[in-house]
This record gives structure tokens, C-alpha cells and sequence, in this order.
């Protein structure tokens, strides 16, 4: 369960990460593991 939250400027109370927080955290994350693959498969140390 996520628990979602929007800043005090939009009507909300700014205790929890909005929704595109989640959204932008979650395309970061699998970006960072398709550069960790991809740089293994050709032979980079990270």
C-alpha cells in the first residue's frame, strides 16, 4: 500500500511523496538496472 500525499500548495499536506514521485523512483530505478546489465554484458566495472 502506498500512502500518497500532494504539497500544502495543492491542497494537501506534504506528509507523504505524491504520486509522481513513485512514478519518477520507479523509471529510476529500472533505468539504473538496464545500465548495470548492459555494462556487465560488454565487459564495465561499475
Amino acid at each position: 500500500m502506498f500512502e500518497i500525499d500532494e504539497p500544502e500548495a495543492l491542497l494537501g499536506e506534504n506528509r507523504f511523496p505524491t504520486p509522481q514521485d513513485y512514478l519518477l523512483g520507479g523509471l529510476a530505478g529500472c533505468m539504473m538496472a538496464s545500465f548495470v546489465v548492459t555494462a556487465a554484458q560488454k565487459g564495465i566495472e561499475i
